[in-house]
């Protein structure tokens, strides 16, 4: 489907602008347009704004001609729904075109609406035209990316279809030497592509990008063009068109990411841009060149030179921007990916928490920066396919203030906080302070068991909502996130129900996973390849690929875990201390029935918190109700299990759990079972152990286990080197002790 521009200018047609003049020298004024089957259509020309443009452009035609095998869509008021009308090949090359539809199917009468080009799914509801903006675009030349422009129109006095361009088109600029794998364009605060309406009342229609997801699920967000590696950069720029929303784009709004075979760079826009409909816009030219950081400190590097790997990786907050990159090698030191690709933050916990990602793809690195302003938080950093398909990896980058609790006659060392945390509490004060927003930034991030993907913590721990469930997944209290706009998952979280194994969870970065398989004995389950025993453990003692803690430590063993009850390595029990601040009470050991957001003591030097966040739940929201655990895949469960015997309803206590991983066999029914309607697998690989906490007041491992689908939090331990088994922690062969120099 092309439409060829013969030339740019200001006039819509030779002899007026509006819909109610289209007449036309090439044809017969006084013939009947609008025969059955058949319908007269001519289109708006482009304008330009470049300044060059009447020397580069030939300004003796005007119009824009129709091409063979357009197609347009129709609407009829009386009747008629989103009829397919292909040109009449006789009117190849002219402004003016007739198009055919079968009317032996699909009738047009009425008032009609048109718009090009068809597509089987448009629709019409009121006077909002439902459009399709392809993301995969690959300009070379004007003409092309008119080709891909949504038109929309309206009828003359004479029956003809008037068709008004309803998109801009920029055009992007690069001079450089390095062969170009893929270009994107990109807005913070804008979907520039998939799904949108048109208003066909408009005076001038325009096309506005909605949040609908395409066929796969995936919503669509920057524009693209893979150009396969196949050009090559040189002094000369080379022009590639680009049709987006028009619209007014802020300072730093739009980027551009080029990548090449050697690195990928983000280039941003320093100036407003009115992108007018109907208009060209030129970006001044690019000078493609790696993006130059100031000496950034390498975390994949520990201080005594060692590498060393990680799916998240702790930066100190300050005063002072600085510059950090790491490599992009699993913790087993494989490199993720060898081919050109791109990296984006996915999400962060607040915008601008770290900026200027780029990629060195010939070392094998990310880089990024983060700015001075002593704010706490975590962002996702990806690596993208330059083909813009999915993703090889994700890291975790905590900006935290994050520091080691030592305690015990034999020492264990654990960081002093869940992990993803934005803060905690160091004495009795600030807890007694704490509201419900500011005890869930203690939360840190929900996991599935065996995966290094974080889900967001729910908003607050104050929660009126029967059983602490959010209505929805991912609603009302899920924390606050930045979701950048240009990434392809702009919709935020979903759950996602997949049939398929453990390395394919890569590819849903921002996703619950849950198996649909209904006879699948993982149907409790994130993948249907899990092991959570042995050497396959996908979370263990050695720390694996897929362990979501910082360099130099890993998710807990169950006895090690459970170091968090004891005050010292002879397990004597520490007890801890609840505060209600609704009744300004305090309490130990005994089930108040009152809520809390978490529980505290002081051992040695250490301030312990355990916050009461809860869990996401993993259960099939079509069955689900507010009083079974199960219930509502994707939503927080902040409460305890206790039941008001009057109300079957149960009291909002609060509960801590935490993840951790064990070999004892792991045959306790799943939460939710009855001995006459067991879990599927109430025993066996799917399953795993963790740490619970209610309103009684002190942590302990039940013999319950709760499937790997749930996501809980994380309290990462130590890695120390010669340590024994039991309370101890069995260090990894060489492993590094603090690859962090907490600077």
């Amino acid at each position: 489907m092309k439409r060829n521009l013969i030339a740019i200018c200001s006039a819509i047609l030779a002899v007026c602008t509006a819909p109610g003049c289209m007449n036309d020298p090439d044809t017969d004024s006084s013939s009947e347009v609008y025969r059955e089957g058949r319908i007269s259509a001519v289109a708006e020309s482009f304008e330009s704004d470049r300044e060059e443009s009447r020397t580069s452009i030939d300004m003796s035609d005007m119009f824009i001609r129709w091409s063979e095998n357009d197609a347009i869509g129709l609407f009829g008021s009386e009747s008629g729904s989103n009829v397919k009308a292909v040109l009449d090949a006789s009117f190849v090359g002219q402004r003016v075109g007739e198009f055919v539809y079968d009317m032996s199917s699909s009738e047009v009468s009425g008032d009609v609406v048109g718009y090009y080009p068809y597509n089987a799914s448009s629709s019409l509801d009121g006077n909002l035209l439902k459009v399709f903006l392809p993301k995969n675009q690959y300009f070379t030349t004007l003409n092309d990316a008119i080709s891909a422009c949504i038109m929309c129109a309206r009828q003359n006095t004479d029956g003809s279809l008037a068709f008004y361009n309803a998109c801009s088109i920029l055009e992007v600029k690069l001079t450089g030497s390095e062969k170009v794998y893929a270009v994107d364009v990109m807005s913070r605060e804008k979907s520039l592509c998939g799904w949108g309406t048109v208003d066909i009342e408009a005076e001038m229609p325009a096309y506005v990008s909605s949040t609908v997801v395409d066929g796969d699920g995936l919503p669509q967000g920057g524009v693209h063009a893979n150009l396969n590696g196949e050009v090559t950069l040189s002094g000369e720029p080379l022009s590639l068109f680009f049709v987006i929303p028009a619209g007014d784009y802020a300072e730093g709004d739009l980027y551009v990411q080029v990548i090449t075979e050697s690195y990928a760079a983000t280039r941003v826009s320093s100036k407003i841009h009115n992108v007018l409909r109907n208009h060209v816009k030129p970006f001044r030219a690019i000078e493609v060149a790696p993006t130059v950081y100031s000496a950034p400190v390498d975390l994949s590097i520990n201080e005594s030179g060692a590498a060393a790997y990680a799916n998240c990786y702790v930066v100190r907050p300050g005063g002072e921007t600085k510059d950090y990159k790491f490599s992009i090698r699993g913790v087993d030191g494989t490199l993720l990916c060898t081919a050109p690709y791109s990296a984006q933050v996915a999400w962060q916990t607040s915008d601008g928490l770290v900026t200027n990602v780029s990629t060195n793809i010939s070392e094998g690195t990310v880089s990024f920066t983060v700015p001075g302003n002593n704010v706490q938080g975590s962002a996702i950093l990806t690596i993208n396919t330059y083909t813009d398909t999915g993703i090889y990896w994700a890291w975790h980058i905590w900006v935290s203030e994050v520091s080691d609790q030592t305690w015990g006659t034999t020492p264990q060392t654990m960081q002093d906080r869940n992990l993803g945390a934005q803060w905690k509490p160091e004495n009795e004060s600030e807890v007694k302070a704490m509201t419900g927003l500011t005890a869930a930034a203690t939360g840190g991030f929900y996991y599935q068991w065996g995966r290094p993907i974080p889900l967001p913590m729910a908003r607050s721990f104050e929660t009126t909502c029967s059983w602490g469930y959010e209505a929805e997944a991912y609603g009302s209290n899920t924390q606050d996130i930045y979701v950048n706009r240009f990434y392809r998952w702009t919709q935020g979280f979903t759950n996602k129900s997949v049939n398929a194994g453990i390395s394919n969870a890569k590819w849903y970065p921002m996703s619950m996973l849950k198996i649909t398989d209904s006879s699948s004995p993982y149907q409790d389950s994130w993948a249907n390849d899990i092991e959570t025993s042995g050497s396959g453990a996908t979370w263990n003692k050695t720390k694996t690929n897929y362990d979501p803690c910082p360099v130099g430590y890993r998710v807990p063993e169950l006895n090690e875990a459970l170091y968090l009850r004891y005050s010292d390595g002879s397990q004597t029990t520490m007890v801890l201390t609840h505060y209600d601040p609704l009744n300004d009470k305090t309490w130990k050991g005994s089930n108040e029935g009152v809520s809390t957001f978490g529980g505290y003591a002081t051992v040695g030097d250490n301030f312990i918190w355990i916050p009461k966040a809860g869990n996401r739940a993993s259960g099939n929201t079509s069955s689900a109700s507010k009083t079974n655990v199960e219930g509502y895949t994707g939503c927080t469960l902040l409460t305890g299990f206790y039941y008001n015997s009057s109300s079957n309803n149960a009291v909002a206590t609060g509960a801590a759990k935490i993840w951790t991983f064990s070999d004892d066999g792991l045959t306790a029914p799943h939460y939710g079972t009855t001995s006459s309607n067991p879990y599927p697998l109430s025993s066996g690989p799917v399953y795993q152990r963790f740490l619970l906490m209610t309103s009684a007041g002190n942590i302990w491992a039940p013999g319950n286990v709760l499937s790997v689908a749930t996501a809980c939090p994380v309290r990462c331990v130590k890695i120390q080197a010669g340590s024994t088994s039991g309370v101890g922690i069995n260090g990894m062969t060489e492993g590094p002790e603090d690859t962090n120099e907490w600077k």
